[in-house]
């Protein structure tokens, strides 16, 4: 069985930010970006329809809590569009991420990753509330 190290290196195998975003961008993905003091891409998620595509925060970032706010911004949008719950495909070593978030497992599978191990991807679901704007 792979590290979750080798997991992780194999799930993101070739994939920066920017060819992420780039390839968000052809397949007409809406995302948001967050930026170091230097320009730099620290943070990123993009979505399409009712699903986030990806999320990604640079190891530098982690913990400061951007992917977090990235989500919530995310499900957001999806709500304001009309959509009743959010979709996300996970890796094994982002699911304690996204059930701490509210998600629910439906679906899990193995799929040969980029890098070429086999790696186990899950299904997940959260429904949304529409928020009323007056606070009411």
């Amino acid at each position: 069985m792979p590290t979750p190290q080798a997991e992780l290196e194999s799930w993101s195998y070739g994939i920066t930010p920017e060819s992420d975003l780039r390839a968000m961008a052809a397949e007409n993905h809406i995302a948001e970006v967050a930026v170091d003091d230097h320009g730099r891409v620290v943070a990123f998620c993009s979505l399409r329809d009712d699903e986030v595509k990806a999320l990604y925060v640079h190891p530098e970032a982690a913990g400061m809590g951007l992917g977090r706010q990235l989500m919530q911004r995310a499900e957001d949008l999806i709500v304001s569009c009309g959509h009743r719950q959010v979709r996300v495909e996970a890796s094994a070593s982002a699911l304690t991420f996204y059930e701490g978030l509210g998600y629910v497992v439906e679906e899990s599978g193995d799929f040969p990753s980029r890098g070429g191990l086999m790696l186990r991807a899950h299904e997940l679901t959260k429904p949304l509330l529409r928020r009323d704007p007056s606070g009411a």
